[in-house]
Order: C-alpha cells, then sequence, then structure tokens
C-alpha cells in the first residue's frame, strides 16, 4: 500500500516545485537587414553579437542562447534567443549586450545598425524554464500531460566518462569558462529530479581523464597554471553534495604531472579511468560520455 501512495506523491511535489523555483522564460530578438545590406557587414555583426552573448554565457549572466541567421528575398534576419526570469532581466541583458559589441565593434556597428535597422523584442514562445533541484543552473523546462514517466523507485545508477574540457577560445581552452560537462551532468540530476525521481536515489560516478583533469586543479594550482581562480571549483561543490563521485585517473595524472594534493577537495583517484568504467558498468550503472565534438 505505501508504493501504492509514492509515485502520486513525487510527482505532485514534483509539480509544486515548478512553482516553488524560479521560472525563467525564453525571450527572443530579430534583428532585420534591408535586402542591399552588404554581406560581409551583416556576417561581421551577426558574429559580434554572438561572441558578447557567449561572454555573458561564460560569466554566468546567461543560461544559454541561440543565435541563427535567417535568408530570404526580402533580406536577413538575424535571431537570437535566450531565457530571462522577466521582461525587465531580458531587457538588462539586451542592453548589456548592446553596449558590449558597440564598444569592442564600434566601426562595424557604425555601419550594421544603419544596414540592419529594424529590431524587435518578443517572447520566444509559452516555454517555462526551473531548477527543480541544483540552483545554479541546469534548468528543466515545464512540459505538462507527460505520457510516459520514469519509475521513481528506481536506483539511477550512471558512470560518466568525463574527458570534456572548457569549450575553445581563439583555438586554446578557455579557462576563464566553467567545463562545459560539469554544467551537462548538473542538468542530467536536474531532469531526472524534475521527473520525479528522488535526489537520493540518483548515484553518478564519473571518470575523470584525457582532457578534463585541469577543470579539477585546487584554486592555488589553477591559478598557478592560468593565473585566475578556478570557475570549476563552486559547480564540482555543489554537484558533490548532490552525491556525485569524480573519481581521476592515475594515468593522465602521472602523465601531466598531476599529484593527489593539486586536486580539488572531494576528487578521489584511481589506478585507471578505464577500469572505473568497467567495474561500475559490470555493476548494472548506465553509461554516458562526455566528450568535446
Amino acid at each position: 500500500m505505501k508504493n501504492l501512495f509514492k509515485f502520486p506523491l513525487l510527482i505532485l511535489a514534483a509539480l509544486l516545485s515548478v512553482n516553488a523555483f524560479c521560472q525563467l522564460t525564453v525571450y527572443k530578438t530579430v534583428v532585420t537587414c534591408n535586402s542591399e545590406a552588404d554581406k560581409s557587414i551583416v556576417e561581421k555583426g551577426h558574429g559580434a553579437i554572438s561572441t558578447a552573448l557567449s561572454e555573458l554565457k561564460n560569466q554566468g549572466k546567461l543560461l544559454y542562447f541561440r543565435a541563427q541567421k535567417n535568408e530570404s528575398n526580402d533580406g536577413t534576419q538575424l535571431v537570437y534567443q535566450y531565457p530571462a526570469k522577466d521582461e525587465q532581466s531580458f531587457r538588462e541583458v539586451s542592453e548589456e549586450w548592446q553596449k558590449m559589441v558597440e564598444k569592442n565593434y564600434k566601426g562595424i556597428f557604425k555601419t550594421f545598425w544603419k544596414q540592419c535597422p529594424a529590431k524587435q523584442d518578443t517572447l520566444a514562445g509559452e516555454n517555462r524554464l526551473y531548477e527543480p533541484y541544483i540552483k545554479s543552473g541546469g534548468y528543466a523546462m515545464v512540459v505538462e500531460d507527460v505520457d510516459e514517466k520514469p519509475d521513481p523507485d528506481l536506483e539511477y545508477n550512471i558512470v560518466i566518462d568525463f574527458v570534456s574540457s572548457s569549450l575553445l577560445k581563439n583555438n586554446k581552452i578557455d579557462s576563464s569558462a566553467v567545463n562545459w560537462g560539469l554544467g551537462h551532468m548538473r542538468r542530467i540530476i536536474n531532469l531526472h529530479v524534475a521527473a520525479g525521481i528522488p535526489p537520493e536515489n540518483i548515484h553518478i560516478v564519473a571518470a575523470v581523464h584525457a582532457g578534463a583533469p585541469y577543470s579539477f586543479l585546487n584554486n592555488e594550482h589553477y591559478k598557478e597554471k592560468y593565473g585566475i581562480d578556478n570557475p570549476n571549483l563552486p559547480l564540482i561543490v555543489e554537484l558533490q553534495n548532490a552525491g556525485v563521485r569524480f573519481l581521476m585517473c592515475g594515468q593522465i595524472m602521472n602523465y601531466m604531472n598531476i599529484t593527489k594534493n593539486m586536486l580539488a577537495e572531494g576528487t578521489k583517484t584511481t589506478l585507471t579511468a578505464q577500469t572505473t568504467l568497467t567495474s561500475y558498468q559490470l555493476k548494472g550503472y548506465a553509461s554516458k560520455v562526455f566528450k568535446n565534438d
């Protein structure tokens, strides 16, 4: 009888959490360029705006953004979508990226706005986002009337082949950006919780190797290598608090001259990531791979 009531109560709790936590709405900016506009100026302007939005994302001011260019006989439309808490927050971000591009690309944008004069801000749709468990991002989208629901009584054991690094900037690792794999792991957890799975039933082990280890340096050694504080540490702590275990490959540590005292607190070591992956898969853990394309 106890199990008969557990699933509906968990779904009710998940639905209530949608209202309990901050929701985001997706907005979009559409810039329309004249049919006779110089295509090279349009392309440069589009690239500059996308770069500014990427900077805001790296600074934690945007959860994500989408940028696209649509060509037609009537001209070119540049479309930028990103979520914000409310219209005021959206307008603040919109003003910020405009200031950034006009400051950093002054020569381009004197001409760009003349050739692309029409700018419209609207809702991108009725999609709403919220954070069901980890509160630093990794939003789930509100979805009504779901047909397939996971079993909340199962133990969700996952082993991750964690080889991702921060994305490249000017063909080099961007040491100021958070490793995207950490953010993706956060989202996986939030999506499971949003689906009605209790957090205590989610067990994740990450086999860290290849290009990922530098993200797991403690602040002292990260600063020694890159000259800045390690931006990954707050999210690593949040994930550890959510039960994630990070196991660093001893083989790659030797190759990169990383010693145990150089690692972020809570990071454990293993002889090799390969045995971590095989042993946990043999224990029945579902396998996922996080790697840069």
